[in-house]
């Protein structure tokens, strides 16, 4: 959601003042990076993973979306995303080495009971989609309007123009107009964070942008929106960056050549929150602020403890085990990758593969064609299933061999999301064939409620029943 701020009126002398800020922290960030080859303490820090995870409040008897009041929430773990009933839940960063996925995993199931026991005295409970199938056009008159959304979609309208988002076909084609920042708070998503240096960023950046297409292929969880269909496998990005009128634009511009290409960008793009600090500049307060508007799905986050990668195309769900599942194979395919980068990139492999292959997998995900290059680095199509299944052995490896991760540590968690790759089932895929058994009446709640059940049952979706 980002952090809020204190008015939403600002005047021209606020956009001069704060672009000039902008300008003397990029050089600060600039100088810093190049006078250590790193940022304060970063090439110091041991590899690290963390999160965020956004869940969906639901009713347990309907299905439907249910509006938590912020009192209810035990912060700082949980907080409130646009919607009220958009939860998000923040990791404990924790050493890649040993057993770093299954913390996790005890660390979402643990803390996802507490709230289930915190929401059932209202009735309610967690579930965690890309899209709740059954929210519908009425619950986004109930949007958080803070002071940051309110400027923003004004500056978004003066920037960027009206929001429109069309999607879908036929009967299942939903139209959208208006306040987009309403929009984006259909969305949910599970956010994976590493920690790297100045000097491996751009190389684990662009083979995250490569990957990005089997990652998502295997794992979407949202073809529904208010109730029809608008795609095969992951609509929440397309309605996220419709939201944001394409500011970011998805996975880049270009491949990353230094880390300061992205502060570039950024400072590039049109100003739309600014809010002047007291701090001085070398707290890169306005830097800060700019960056959390610039919406890429893979961009590099700066502090004075650390520098991380932003991994934030993933949807939420549709269990914890699969969210952990696809944590895994990040990590796996983008470090594996990561080595091969500079290879590719200098064999001539152009930033337009990474971007159309993502387009494509998002909606047709597992078996969506796409281009990959093989080991001399010639382009063949494929399907982000077909890829998985030819590296699942070094996928493997990476885990245990480049991160001395336990090998049954690897296994159970990179596991689930390979058997996708050989039964097309993800969790998209099984909403719509539950979707075609289920009658008519309230479908999407029965539907929500269904992969819900299944969800807390431990299995990842590659097991689940049909209703």
């Amino acid at each position: 959601m980002g952090r809020d701020i204190s008015t939403a009126a600002f005047s021209e002398a606020d956009f001069r003042l704060f672009y000039h800020r902008l300008l003397a922290q990029r050089d600060i960030v600039s100088q810093r990076m190049n006078e250590r080859s790193g940022y304060g303490p970063w090439l110091r820090n041991p590899l690290t993973i963390g999160g965020e995870t956004e869940y969906c409040a639901i009713q347990r008897k309907t299905g439907s979306a249910h509006h938590v009041s912020a009192s209810v929430l035990p912060r700082p773990r949980w907080s409130h995303e646009v919607g009220p009933w958009n939860l998000e839940h923040g990791n404990v960063p924790l050493s890649i080495n040993g057993a770093p996925l299954t913390a996790m995993l005890d660390e979402l199931d643990d803390d996802q009971a507490d709230m289930d026991n915190l929401l059932a005295g209202l009735d309610a409970e967690l579930a965690a989609f890309g899209i709740l199938p059954s929210l519908t056009e009425d619950d986004l008159a109930h949007i958080i309007k803070t002071q940051r959304f309110i400027a923003l979609e004004e500056q978004f309208d003066n920037h960027y123009g009206r929001y429109h988002l069309d999607i879908g076909e036929g009967k299942n084609r939903v139209q959208l107009s208006g306040d987009g920042i309403s929009s984006e708070a259909t969305v949910t998503g599970h956010q994976l964070h590493d920690s790297t240096s100045v000097t491996e960023a751009p190389s684990l950046v662009n083979a995250i942008r490569l990957a990005a297409s089997v990652l998502i292929g295997l794992s979407g969880n949202s073809p529904f929106l208010f109730g029809r269909q608008v795609c095969q496998n992951e609509a929440r990005l397309k309605v996220f960056f419709d939201s944001v009128r394409g500011r970011g634009r998805a996975l880049g511009p270009a491949w990353m050549r230094n880390p300061m290409d992205q502060i570039d960008h950024a400072i590039e793009a049109p100003v739309l929150l600014p809010e002047l600090s007291d701090a001085p500049d070398d707290q890169l307060q306005e830097l800060t602020l700019q960056l959390g508007t610039y919406y890429a799905f893979v961009r590099l986050v700066l502090s004075d403890e650390l520098m991380r990668v932003e991994i934030r195309f993933m949807p939420s769900g549709p269990s914890n085990v699969d969210m952990i599942a696809n944590d895994a194979a990040t990590l796996a395919l983008a470090h594996w990758l990561q080595p091969r980068m500079d290879w590719l990139i200098g064999r001539g492999l152009g930033f337009a593969v990474a971007d159309s292959n993502f387009r494509s997998a998002v909606y047709d995900g597992p078996f969506a064609p796409i281009f990959w290059p093989n080991q001399r680095g010639q382009l063949r199509e494929t399907t982000p299933a077909a890829v998985v299944q030819q590296l699942q052995d070094n996928l493997y490896a990476t885990l245990t061999d480049d991160f001395d991760m336990d090998p049954d540590e690897a296994s159970r968690h990179l596991t689930p999301f390979v058997r996708r790759s050989h039964k097309g089932m993800t969790g998209a895929q099984w909403l719509i064939k539950a979707a075609e058994r289920l009658p008519e009446d309230n479908r999407m709640g029965r539907l929500t409620l269904a992969a819900t059940e299944r969800a807390k049952s431990g299995l990842p979706v590659v097991d689940w029943d049909l209703p």
